[in-house]
């Protein structure tokens, strides 16, 4: 399943966490887009499918449109986040630390925090 764009992130932090925002991992590339290529020498679903259990492989037209269906409709997933005070005085409070929340893939609002 998706994950949350970014800035959508930020605003539900923002509307739901008043002066909190989304905590910064440092330098860099962000993790969330950073993605393991796969490897080219698997072989089709299909193919499998048709050599194990010899279930004839549906025509290329049915599993495009059932894959674009299902994309279209796909919610995304509930992801646990980062966040930091955005007014704290000293960088080393208790307060100051980043705090972690649950955010809700579906109902697009913070369901959980911790700290």
């Amino acid at each position: 399943m998706p994950k949350l764009p970014k800035d959508e992130l930020e605003r539900i932090i923002e509307r739901d966490a008043p002066g909190h925002t989304l905590a910064t991992t440092g330098e860099g590339q962000d993790e969330r887009t950073t993605r393991a290529t796969p490897e080219e020498s698997s072989p089709d679903i299909a193919a499998l499918r048709e050599k194990y259990l010899g279930e004839p492989a549906p025509p290329a037209g049915d599993a495009a449109a059932g894959a674009d269906a299902a994309a279209a409709g796909e919610e995304a997933d509930d992801e646990i986040v980062p966040v930091q005070r955005t007014d704290a005085a000293d960088a080393f409070d208790h307060e100051s630390r980043p705090k972690t929340i649950v955010v809700s893939g579906k109902d697009k609002k913070i369901i959980g925090s911790q700290g």
